[in-house]
């Protein structure tokens, strides 16, 4: 088997030439290949054969290469990849939280869900391996699902919210949300993590990242509040100081949240439903609403994606 550079320039190459498109101007190889996989597609449907016959884990043991004009494959040695395999939804959460808040927090960011998984997925691509991409029973994309999965269980617990604007649903933060992704910025610790959650007790036998219930630390007063808040703005912020009374209200709230999330007596469902409670209760405080759309427009978007674009790169 001859050494490839690049087996996918090299498939590219093989595309190109195997498929044939009458045409004035060169086409694109996306549209080349949407052709040969739409054939595919045509050729299952006519022989009643509409599911492959290889796991996508067992595929990803193989080694192809062009030779010849032909695609040759050969399978390695050894034990094949679990089938499933690939991130859980629990270690999308903290980025899903940081990305909502750098894109879609402001006011006039309304983008269906759909497309807002369609942009995270794609922000963060550069972190998943191939398995993410297998496409599930049901046709989905496994990546795209477990990002609904991840959502799923941050609004169980009241971090998101899942708000009708015009004619589609969005994802929102709520308060606590936007706290947690405010510390993940402030410690650069917001990409992807690496923990396993088989191995992790407490909170993440509920399904939630373990960094949620360390953020507690964020509301243990009023100027820890501030600061996790006013790090995600300019200077000299007067937001905090003219919503004072609501914030200070907020707080009580804030801390009974993070104390009911890491109440080991309680079981999944009460978690959830008195999670679920406070935040509902912040949002029923009186000029609440008017403080956070007002904190949102101090949020230095652009120099926060700057910071995060770095961090990234340096990872």
């Amino acid at each position: 088997m001859p050494e490839k550079s690049d087996p996918f320039q090299d498939f590219e190459e093989w595309v190109n030439q195997l498929v044939k498109i009458p045409s004035a101007t060169p086409i694109p190889i996306k549209l080349k290949l949407g052709l040969l996989e739409r054939m595919i597609e045509r050729w299952r449907i006519h022989q009643h054969e509409l599911e492959n016959s290889i796991p996508f884990e067992e595929f990803l043991s193989w080694v192809c290469w062009i030779d010849d004009g032909r695609l040759n494959f050969s399978q390695r040695q050894g034990s094949l990849p679990a089938s499933g395999t690939g991130i859980p939804p629990v270690r999308y959460q903290r980025t899903l939280l940081v990305y909502l808040l750098l894109h879609h927090q402001r006011r006039n960011r309304r983008v269906p869900v759909l497309d807002i998984i369609r942009e995270f997925i794609s922000d963060v691509r550069s972190h998943l391996s191939p398995e993410d991409f297998k496409k599930t029973d049901t046709g989905v994309i496994r990546c795209f699902t477990n990002t609904r999965f991840a959502a799923n269980k941050l609004r169980q617990f009241g971090l998101l919210k899942y708000t009708r604007h015009e004619a589609f649903k969005t994802w929102t933060l709520s308060l606590p949300g936007i706290i947690i992704a405010a510390r993940a910025l402030q410690d650069s610790n917001w990409k992807i993590p690496d923990f396993q959650h088989q191995s992790l007790s407490g909170l993440a036998l509920f399904g939630l990242d373990p960094f949620i219930a360390s953020s507690a630390s964020s509301v243990k007063d009023f100027s820890a509040v501030v600061s996790a808040l006013s790090a995600l703005c300019g200077p000299n912020v007067k937001v905090f100081e003219t919503f004072n009374g609501v914030l200070t209200e907020a707080l009580a709230l804030l801390q009974q949240y993070w104390s009911v999330l890491k109440d080991p007596k309680l079981t999944h469902k009460e978690r959830s439903a008195r999670s679920l409670a406070c935040c509902h209760a912040l949002e029923c405080l009186p000029l609440f609403d008017q403080f956070v759309d007002e904190f949102v427009d101090c949020i230095q978007i652009e120099e926060l994606l700057k910071k995060a674009t770095t961090v990234a790169t340096q990872s």
